[in-house]
């Protein structure tokens, strides 16, 4: 490889300050440049002597001072033109772009809730208990083949009604007897028709706390209520 002389050291940085227009960085003339930067600073001590002893001058423009803006969200000092951080912008859009809704209340309790949800989370047990016996008749239930269970998830949701209308179920409605009571329906499941509802059959006057004793007789036609 031929030797690089000082001359053509010289000319190349000339023509690069000439091209840029501005005493050229380290890392300019790297882009720019002919020869490699380290050059200059093996043949001239460091770099700054090499712009020194070749250009007679290393003083650079200064770069303009960054612009303090204030941020349109919270209002404090940043660098950016809008927003001091991503946050604040995500937060700031959002509030020009998603919809708005109208504040929803529980059919219930009429308790201020979410707009997702149907009813509050209070009034949950309340709600699923009479839409289950909306949705489902007789007719559901004995589809199943199991006799002995057939009626099973009937009084299940009885006893959640029960529990809803804060029925008395610490003693027998007709003796007091208080060491074992069972919940009775009034009108039997099997007296009502295959469209009747579960509202319908499990009613809060349809129902009732008795004794076993009670319970077989209201059962086999000796007990009237």
């Amino acid at each position: 490889m031929a030797h690089i002389t000082n001359k053509e050291l010289e000319r190349d940085l000339i023509r690069v300050r000439n091209k840029i227009n501005k005493i050229p960085s380290y890392s300019d003339y790297h882009k720019e440049g002919k020869y490699h930067r380290s050059t200059y600073a093996r043949r001239f001590e460091s770099w700054n002597n090499a712009l020194k002893t070749i250009l007679g001058d290393i003083v650079r423009e200064k770069p303009l001072p960054l612009i303090a803006h204030e941020c349109l969200n919270c209002n404090n000092t940043t660098k950016n033109p809008k927003f001091c951080s991503s946050k604040c912008s995500a937060t700031y859009n959002n509030k020009l772009t998603k919809r708005k809704y109208e504040k929803k209340t529980c059919p219930e309790c009429n308790k201020e809730i979410n707009r997702k949800s149907i009813v509050c989370a209070d009034c949950q047990f309340v709600y699923n208990t009479k839409k289950y016996g909306k949705q489902h008749t007789l007719s559901d239930f004995k589809k199943i083949d199991a006799s002995k269970n057939r009626y099973q998830s009937i009084r299940g949701h009885a006893h959640r009604v029960a529990k809803i209308n804060k029925m008395d179920n610490s003693k027998c409605s007709c003796c007091d007897y208080k060491n074992h009571v069972d919940l009775c329906h009034i009108k039997d499941i099997c007296d009502f028709t295959d469209d009747s509802t579960l509202t319908e059959i499990n009613a809060p006057d349809n129902l009732i706390f008795l004794c076993p004793n009670h319970h077989w007789n209201l059962d086999h036609g000796f007990l009237t209520l």
